[in-house]
């Protein structure tokens, strides 16, 4: 029997574990699919778009980074990157399409740019960072988990 320290640990900071290729594809479709819709809404002219209350609005723009982070986080881990420096590239990428989608909203009639969305966005970037690393890391922990009760039988 394992002491507790030892069965439950956590992944490895650098995982050589892998995802299937088939999830890594997917999440980047997904991805470009989702940042795709986020321009798309985006574009829709201020008159034509309804109104939020402040909070509400806030919420969305986070969830909708959170989404788009964790997709990417999936597409890009490979299982040899170092974690936190993939979580960086990420948040970097979320960062950058959250900056143009904020400049695109200036050639939108009756939309405005703000940073405060786009802190929102960076903020839920983050949080979709961590959930994906998270997610990965706890999946792939039981995958290995499962792998090695199946391999003592």
């Amino acid at each position: 029997m394992l002491p507790i320290r030892q069965k439950y640990a956590m992944a490895p900071k650098t995982s050589t574990q892998k995802l299937p290729a088939k999830l890594r594809l997917a999440a980047l479709v997904l991805a470009l699919l989702w940042a795709a819709l986020i321009f798309v809404l985006s574009g829709i002219s201020g008159q034509n778009y309804p109104a939020h209350p402040g909070f509400l609005n806030y919420v969305a723009h986070g969830g909708e980074y959170l989404i788009l982070a964790a997709l990417i986080h999936t597409a890009l881990y490979n299982g040899k990157a170092d974690t936190w420096k993939l979580a960086m590239i990420t948040i970097i990428i979320v960062a950058v399409y959250a900056a143009s989608d904020e400049l695109h909203q200036l050639f939108v009639p009756y939309r405005s740019s703000d940073v405060v969305d786009w802190l929102c966005d960076l903020g839920g970037g983050v949080l979709g960072t961590f959930v994906s690393m998270l997610f990965l890391r706890f999946w792939l922990f039981s995958c290995q988990r499962h792998n090695r009760r199946k391999d003592n039988n």
